[in-house]
C-alpha cells in the first residue's frame, strides 16, 4: 500500500471517528445526533430512529401532561438495534378533529347548560402510544361524541362527565 493511500484511509477514519464520538456524546445527553439521518419516526409522538455511518441512534419520545413532549431516553448502537416502545404510563388522551390536536387537560368542563346537538363523534382510534393522524381518531377508544367550546376547546361526553380537551398546535 502506498503512503497517499494509507493517509487517505487514515484521513477518512479520524472523520468516521468524529462523526462517532459526536453523534454518541448527543445520545449520552438525550440530544438528536448531528452527523445521523432521520430514517424512521414513528407514531407515538415523535420517537425518532436515525441512522449513521455503521450505527444507529433511537430517540424515545413520550407526550406527558405535565412536561409535554419529553425526550425519555436515547439508545445508541448497532444498525441490527431494534426499537422497542419504553414503559409509556402517562401518556396524554388526545383527538383530531378537523386536521387540528386536542390534548386532555385532565378538567372536567366548566359549561353547565348546553345545547343537545352533538358537533361530532369519534368514529375511530389507534394505539395509546400513537398520535392520531386522522379527522375523528383519537387514542382512547371511539364512539364518543364532542362538542365545540371556542376555536381552541372541545369538549368530550365520556363516562357520563364532559371532559375539557385544547388544542397545543
Amino acid at each position: 500500500m502506498t503512503k497517499k493511500r494509507k493517509y487517505i484511509i487514515g484521513a477518512i477514519l479520524m472523520v468516521w471517528f468524529a462523526f462517532f464520538i459526536t453523534d454518541f456524546s448527543f445520545a449520552k445527553e438525550n440530544k438528536s445526533p448531528i452527523f445521523a439521518v432521520p430514517v424512521v419516526m414513528h407514531k407515538d409522538g415523535g420517537s425518532t430512529e436515525y441512522y449513521g455511518l455503521g450505527y444507529k441512534v433511537i430517540k424515545y419520545v413520550n407526550l406527558t401532561v405535565e412536561k409535554g413532549t419529553e425526550v425519555v431516553k436515547t439508545d445508541f448502537g448497532t444498525w441490527l438495534m431494534r426499537f422497542s416502545f419504553p414503559e409509556l404510563t402517562d401518556r396524554i388522551p388526545m383527538v383530531r378533529i378537523a386536521g387540528r390536536l386536542y390534548l386532555d387537560t385532565g378538567k372536567e368542563s366548566d359549561i353547565e347548560a348546553r345545547c343537545g346537538v352533538m358537533d361530532g363523534k369519534i368514529t375511530s382510534t389507534v394505539e395509546p402510544f400513537e398520535k392520531p393522524t386522522q379527522d375523528n381518531q383519537s387514542n382512547f377508544g371511539s364512539g364518543y361524541e364532542y362538542q365545540f367550546v371556542n376555536d381552541n376547546s372541545i369538549d368530550i361526553y365520556m363516562n357520563e362527565k364532559w371532559i375539557r380537551f385544547e388544542n397545543k398546535d
